[in-house]
């Protein structure tokens, strides 16, 4: 069913309200049904229940990425970067336009 409900194959008018726990109980509503899926399909991402694969990756995000050929970028290159910014396109998520940068 939840399968179905993802993938948009079920019937438009089914609607999805409970569901069974893996216990055998079955949730008494859509906000309930709601949470369990949650809680299934997103679980919490703590340290101390990491396996040791999940371990092994936390690990390596923790590494910066470098190469050999990783080098700074030049202050002609960030400059070029600015002024090819679009005057028109509206603000990112810093606030920030690019005639702003341009000006500075």
């Amino acid at each position: 069913m939840v399968y179905k409900l993802a993938t948009g194959k079920m019937r438009s008018c089914s609607t999805l309200s409970t569901i069974r726990r893996p216990d055998g109980t079955v949730t008494s509503g859509m906000a309930e049904t709601l949470n369990v899926m949650m809680e299934h399909f997103t679980p919490a991402d703590e340290e101390v229940t990491d396996n040791l694969y999940h371990k092994l990756i936390r690990a390596q995000n923790k590494k910066p990425v470098t190469t050999e050929y990783d080098k700074p970028f030049t202050t002609a290159e960030i400059l070029d970067a600015i002024y090819a910014m679009n005057r028109n396109k509206g603000p990112g998520n810093d606030g920030i336009r690019s005639d702003i940068l341009q000006r500075a």
